[in-house]
């Protein structure tokens, strides 16, 4: 995509089943872009066709970005149905925590969920990986005791769904500080996983640094969930680092920062 462009991706989550929109946010003068819109939507279909997913492109011409993200979540959808969640490529740049933190905090606003993908495969431009190839490893689920936790269990279940990742066992971690706290961690992971019929591994890690331990008990995962938050106006640098400091250097990571709504109960 050109520089001025942005990819995004909206997702619906019904009774654990996706509908995919590939949209694409064209920035700069309308009337300059119009008559390229039919391009780039053709371009859209193109790629959709070409890795055969079951999704449908939108394309948004904006003067500014956050208009088009605006218009594109609040007005674009099938029927009835309206995006309840974003994905949204993680900024490999601290230069963009700016407008990633702007952009997380509009679609927070609008009462959407927000997941962010980081890769460090493709912060290389010569990498040759292939990208829907499955990596060994677990599916990891770091969970806090938080609003996010639906989401991100959810989303596990979804991936370990798809048959080229069922081998990928799910599981739900948790740091403690001490091990006075791991039998209660341990029986509520248990509880949750029971009550919404999801097969997981639970495993409590007793470790003062929650940074280091995300870090090594995951270091051979095949993807890693995180549960983020939406950063303050003024605060992105901060919250950008502080989420890298979180990854370190796990390849595949899902920051995740729900705007609740998901149900576990089957």
């Amino acid at each position: 995509w050109a520089r001025p462009h942005l990819a995004i991706y909206g997702h619906w989550l019904t009774a654990g089943h996706g509908i995919l929109s590939l949209a694409h946010v064209v920035t700069g003068d309308i009337e300059e872009h119009a008559e390229r819109r039919e391009k780039y939507e053709s371009t859209l279909r193109a790629f959709i066709a070409r890795e055969d997913l079951a999704a449908f492109p939108t394309v948004v011409i904006s003067q500014y970005l956050s208009d088009g993200i605006e218009a594109l979540v609040q007005c674009h959808g099938i029927g009835g149905l309206r995006p309840n969640t974003v994905l949204l490529g993680w900024p490999n740049t601290p230069r963009k925590a700016d407008t990633f933190g702007a952009t997380v905090r509009l679609v927070s606003r609008l009462g959407r969920s927000v997941i962010a993908l980081r890769s460090l495969e493709y912060r290389d431009e010569t990498s040759d990986a292939d990208p829907w190839e499955v990596p060994r490893g677990t599916i990891d689920v770091w969970w806090r005791g938080k609003r996010n936790g639906a989401l991100m269990l959810l989303l596990a279940h979804l991936l370990h769904q798809n048959p080229e990742w069922r081998r990928n066992r799910i599981r739900m971690l948790r740091v403690v500080p001490n091990d006075d706290a791991q039998d209660e961690v341990r029986q509520h992971i248990e509880e949750l996983s029971a009550e919404a019929r999801i097969n997981v591994e639970p495993r409590v890690v007793v470790a003062d640094n929650p940074s280091i331990a995300i870090q090594s008990t995951s270091a051979n995962a095949a993807v890693v969930i995180l549960g983020s938050d939406t950063p303050l106006e003024g605060a992105e640098a901060e919250f950008f680092q502080r989420m890298e400091a979180f990854a370190g250097r796990l390849p595949r990571v899902l920051f995740v920062d729900s705007a609740g709504g998901m149900e576990l109960e089957s």
